[in-house]
């Protein structure tokens, strides 16, 4: 058996090599700025710690399976937290994810139960870019925008119009 280390031992080095993959089988980036979404959240997200999620905001914890929705409601209800985008992994494959940031740079993951042990490598939105994408497409979630024709990873909007600005 090889000793290959996991692509998936930090998840910059698995959207590296999603993409990587993907230009193996021949996908085109064609007009886009951006092969793919894991591309697009490795050149614009950043690890983000974890802490214990705070017990007043634990009525606020959504369904499984709907973290856009979640991390969106979350936002919209608490004063202070900044909407998140990437990729998160309790151990297993990183997936596309979306949850709550706060002031001092924590997640705050309202739909998965135990984030102690999970890693989170996103990217902080704007909210009222988020807001205006739900709205304009139907649907949460600001970078798998297929119904808009990923203007994203098009580069459509600059860093300044999507990106949230620590104040």
């Amino acid at each position: 058996m090889n000793n290959i280390a996991s692509p998936i031992a930090d998840i910059p080095g698995y959207l590296s090599w999603i993409t990587l993959s993907h230009q193996h089988l021949g996908l085109s980036r064609g007009h886009r700025k951006y092969l793919n979404i894991e591309e697009f959240v490795n050149e614009n997200g950043k690890a983000m710690p974890v802490h214990k999620y705070p017990s007043n905001l634990l009525e606020n914890r959504g369904r499984a399976n709907e973290c856009f929705y979640n991390a969106f409601n979350l936002v919209g209800k608490t004063e202070r937290l900044v909407y998140c985008e990437g990729y998160a992994h309790s151990g297993m494959i990183p997936t596309l994810h979306a949850w709550a940031m706060d002031e001092g740079g924590y997640v705050l993951d309202p739909t998965w139960e135990d984030q102690q042990d999970c890693r989170y490598f996103g990217v902080a939105f704007n909210y009222q870019f988020v807001i205006d994408t739900a709205l304009s497409r139907g649907a949460y979630g600001v970078i798998d925008n297929m119904e808009n024709g990923f203007p994203l990873l098009e580069g459509i909007h600059p860093r300044k119009d999507y990106a949230y600005a620590h104040r």
